[in-house]
């Protein structure tokens, strides 16, 4: 099968569910060719050969009118070796019902897309399809597939156009039962979307069936994420803070990310004498996460609702889950859905810092058995519900029926 896969950046190591889904469906011998805005640099060590050809291999297409220029070129060069073909494109990227400028960014994106057909056009979030409205025209014999992953992320310009934005896709998927109601909401009509959660590739998350919780009697706690208001990482620290007044002092929690609001998370922590339990380990590339989290006896996921965000499917819970952690989460979007029954016990409200705190007291009170009865029926249920195999076949199933 020939995919033509759309993301707004790729590489892209702060989301490693594309390489996961890509190496996927490499290994399945399927044709993928990568179609970009732009890139960020990464820390290419242990990238397997497959994924550093298709880096390699990403072409890249205009985001904005400042950025044509810099395709002038590579179009002029494919209108030379194919006139015919890429006249054509042109013509069926015209919309009469859109404005100069859409319909000028639409085909300076034809122009340096390939002509050849694929089966499946997979496209990851709204933002990117906002910007591929054509592709249904420009590749009348493909499905063109979007996953939606929920809403726009913090300071992203809110999308206006939805309606149109699905009604220009064959299907869409989506991680919940949350998510799913969220797009439908939208404008995404209901009979062309499903569930599909982003999968994990199982080999990525060695364990340690005789792990020891709480060594050195130490809590290790951690959290992971963009340092941003839906995180809710203020309301975990805060937590922190009243259990090393109350006198528990064998707790150590550590935050990775970066975002706008690293300097007040730190502020909060220096102002409250918490340097001795709190630590910014900063970003961290995708295989360091997963050893830190080998380490680690607890996630923390303090997520809120804000205006623009919620979680969907938070994927660090499960790969907390596979790694055999316990999760705390706040009940926020699409998170209970993404755990198994028995960790819901350990879910508060949101902007609840008491009831998190209270929850960090309970686990600090199991023994090693309980310790492994919790992960071990975490890891279970990720196992059975997110491998990347199953959850990518499904999808493909779906795509082409």
């Amino acid at each position: 099968m020939l995919i033509y896969c759309f993301a707004e950046r790729y590489p892209d190591p702060y989301k490693p569910y594309l390489d996961t889904q890509l190496a996927y469906l490499l290994r399945e011998s399927h044709r993928v060719q990568v179609f970009a805005e732009g890139r960020y640099e990464r820390d290419r060590v242990g990238l397997s050969t497959e994924l550093l050809n298709l880096e390699e291999k990403t072409q890249y297409y205009p985001s904005t009118l400042k950025t044509l220029p810099r395709f002038f070129g590579n179009a002029c060069i494919a209108t030379i070796k194919s006139p015919l073909a890429s006249l054509k494109n042109l013509y069926r990227t015209i919309d009469g019902s859109a404005s100069f400028k859409k319909n000028l960014m639409s085909a300076a994106r034809a122009l340096v897309l390939p002509t050849a057909e694929p089966d499946v056009c997979l496209i990851h979030n709204l933002a990117t399809m906002e910007k591929l409205t054509f592709l249904k025209q420009l590749y009348p014999g493909s499905k063109v597939v979007m996953y939606y992953h929920g809403g726009e992320l913090p300071r992203q310009q809110f999308i206006r156009d939805e309606k149109n934005i699905f009604d220009s896709t064959d299907k869409v998927f989506t991680c919940t039962r949350y998510s799913l109601d969220h797009a439908v909401k939208r404008g995404c009509p209901s009979e062309k979307i499903f569930i599909s959660p982003v999968g994990f590739e199982l080999n990525n998350y060695p364990v340690d069936e005789n792990k020891f919780y709480r060594k050195d009697e130490v809590l290790r706690m951690v959290s992971i994420g963009r340092f941003s208001q839906e995180k809710g990482f203020i309301f975990a620290l805060q937590a922190i803070h009243s259990l090393v007044k109350e006198g528990h002092t064998n707790i150590h929690y550590t935050l990775i990310g970066d975002g706008y609001l690293k300097r007040e998370l730190i502020d909060y922590v220096h102002t409250n004498g918490l340097e001795g339990y709190v630590e910014f380990a900063g970003e961290m590339p995708y295989a360091k996460v997963i050893e830190t989290l080998s380490k680690m006896d607890l996630l923390v996921l303090p997520s809120i609702t804000t205006e623009r965000c919620a979680e969907n499917q938070a994927c660090v819970v499960q790969e907390a889950l596979l790694m055999r952690l316990l999760v705390i989460s706040t009940k926020v979007g699409g998170v209970q859905e993404s755990i198994c029954d028995e960790l819901t016990l350990f879910s508060v409200e949101e902007q609840d810092s008491a009831g998190i705190a209270s929850m960090i007291k309970l686990v600090l009170g199991f023994s090693q058995s309980k310790f492994r009865t919790y992960a071990d029926r975490g890891r279970e249920f990720a196992i059975n519900k997110y491998s990347i195999s199953k959850v990518t076949q499904q999808l493909l199933q779906q795509s082409i029926g």
